[in-house]
């Protein structure tokens, strides 16, 4: 799905790229993006670090990576466009979040503040926020870091 999303973005004339965790590269690349193409109007963040392990055997700095790239990604992505109009927020995220799964509590936990951060964002601007629910059999195969970017897409 994430996938699906991207590459129509990329058709209808998206490019760029960068890892949304990386708070200075986001903040480089949308100020790149502004300068070509005006202000940002939308973000698309499909991002996720599956290491999946029992709490008991996870390590401090493996919980934080697999939370950090859905929570601090986004609020990297929301920080460097508080200056945007933004009118479509879609963020991907999991019924993990939800229900919990085996080895996942750093996902599951990452997953339920993108719930909370989506509720809070469409309470608080007129901007159109979405969460889209992605269930693992709609997760393509070896999914994980490489889903860690922030893409653009220019209004025709």
């Amino acid at each position: 799905m994430v996938r699906g999303v991207i590459g129509a973005s990329d058709d209808a004339g998206g490019t760029g790229g960068c890892p949304a965790i990386d708070a200075a590269a986001v903040t480089a690349t949308f100020a790149e993006v502004r300068a070509a193409h005006g202000p940002i109007r939308g973000l698309i963040h499909g991002a996720g670090v599956l290491a999946d392990k029992l709490i008991e055997q996870k390590t401090e700095e493996q919980f934080d990576l697999v939370y950090g790239t859905k929570v601090h990604g986004l609020r990297n992505l929301l920080a460097a466009t508080a200056q945007d109009e933004l009118r479509l927020i879609a963020l991907f995220s999991s019924y993990t979040g939800r229900f919990g799964r085996t080895g996942q509590v750093d996902y599951a936990a990452a997953n339920e503040v993108l719930n909370k951060i989506a509720q809070q964002q469409s309470r608080a601007f007129a901007a159109f926020a979405e969460h889209l629910r992605q269930t693992p059999a709609e997760k393509p195969a070896g999914s994980g870091n490489q889903n860690r970017q922030c893409r653009y897409r220019r209004d025709a």
